[in-house]
């Protein structure tokens, strides 16, 4: 568990070998698609930088790609591409995956087994695709880049491409004798994107306090925030798992934690970040079957904050708000609807009478004379107007054109009696 960026509490238990050898924190273990988080952020960050754009064609930065098909990187990420989900060959018959080279001549055959957009359909040559994107845009090697811009300013010093001296052994347990059987190791070669990593707890803890809250120099925390945002719902019948771009929404109860489950022959694993508490919580095993890391690190977080909820910070007096914003503080109606403007935390923001407290507010940024945009929260873009009166006094306000008034009043002025 990582609380407010900080480790606060580890735990191991099992054995990492054949010969017993008891599991400590300190071991690394195979997180297989957890990978995918990371080059998401790769890709976020080269689209930060303007190498790659998000709604652009696949096919722009991996030209082998059939291009006639009109799926985007965006797409890619969300697992809407349509793509099927492995790479030509029979990859998890023979264990060996394409090399680059293979991938490569081999993205003719693709098959799209679904149009884009159609539905949530998961892919793993579609994140082996995207780490071949970034090495396009940026001429160097994806293990380079995700080492380099990721693990080092991290200090992800002990999360790796390749097993190293304390990597735990992974293991097939026999459901109905319990026998342990070691499992073939796999290099993924062109799929690394997709599922190469190992990590161990604490290594990992840091990414999930990344998650959290980001360092601006790994990535800006709207990028990060971007990512978590859904873009596809991968359990449609109950609602309980959705995609942003390279992160899982777990929905637990009020609660929606974000991050990514891991699976290779032997491993099971999961990181799961609550945001806005700064709490998350790691689960690596080296077992394939009879574990469930997502609900277990659910149950972490739900655990701590039930038991120890946070603290909120100290309230202090702070300085008045600029003469912009003053006058518009208080409350105001849509129709029948109050909202009340307030400036905090040095930003103007407006909230539902009534809406509950983890609802967030609609946040406002000033772009000029009696204009403000709508930055978070509900109508996110949208411009508040000011409209005054002769006297120079706030009169109105047009929130993405709707008028908002000091009382309530009708969506429509009153037409005059007729004569």
């Amino acid at each position: 568990m990582v609380r407010d960026g900080q480790p606060a509490w580890s735990y191991a238990v099992g054995v990492v070998d054949q010969s017993g050898t008891p599991a400590t924190t300190e071991h690394s273990y195979r997180v297989g698609s957890i990978s995918k988080s990371f080059t998401a952020a790769l890709v976020m960050a080269l689209r930060d930088e303007g190498l790659l754009a998000l709604d652009e064609r696949l096919s722009t930065y991996v030209e082998e790609i059939d291009g006639s098909v009109k799926v985007s990187v965006r797409q890619a990420l969300s697992h809407l591409s349509g793509l099927q989900r492995e790479p030509v060959g029979e990859v998890w018959v023979n264990g060996d995956p394409p090399d680059t080279e293979a991938l490569v001549a081999s993205l003719a055959d693709v098959e799209w087994v679904l149009s884009a957009g159609r539905r949530f359909h998961y892919s793993n040559l579609a994140y082996a695709i995207l780490g071949l994107a970034c090495e396009r845009v940026t001429g160097r090697a994806w293990a380079d880049l995700v080492t380099q811009r990721l693990f080092e300013p991290l200090s992800m010093a002990h999360t790796t491409l390749q097993p190293g001296e304390d990597a735990a052994t992974g293991f097939f347990v026999h459901p109905h004798t319990d026998v342990a059987v070691a499992e073939q190791p796999i290099d993924s070669r062109a799929v690394a994107p997709a599922m190469q990593m190992w990590s161990t707890v604490d290594d990992l803890g840091r990414w999930g306090a990344f998650l959290a809250e980001p360092d601006p120099a790994v990535l800006r925390a709207e990028t990060v925030a971007e990512m978590a945002t859904l873009a596809v719902m991968a359990d449609p019948l109950r609602w309980t798992l959705g995609f942003g771009l390279g992160l899982m929404l777990h929905r637990r109860g009020d609660r929606v934690l974000v991050g990514h489950a891991g699976a290779m022959p032997g491993f099971l694993a999961d990181v799961l970040v609550s945001r806005p508490d700064k709490l998350a919580a790691v689960v690596l095993t080296n077992t394939g079957a009879a574990a469930d890391p997502p609900d277990l690190a659910g149950q972490l977080i739900e655990a701590v904050l039930e038991e120890e909820p946070p603290v909120p910070a100290a309230w202090a007096p702070p300085p008045p708000p600029p003469a912009e914003a003053a006058e518009l503080v208080g409350s105001w109606w849509l129709e029948g609807d109050e909202f009340v403007f307030r400036w905090r935390d040095g930003r103007l923001e407006a909230r539902r009478s009534g809406s509950p407290d983890w609802a967030d507010p609609s946040t406002f940024e000033s772009v000029g004379q009696n204009r403000w945009r709508t930055v978070g929260g509900g109508e996110v873009g949208e411009i508040l107007g000011v409209v005054r009166d002769e006297d120079g006094a706030v009169a109105e306000l047009r929130w993405a054109s709707y008028r908002v008034t000091r009382r309530p009043q009708p969506m429509l002025p009153t037409a005059p009696p007729e004569s």
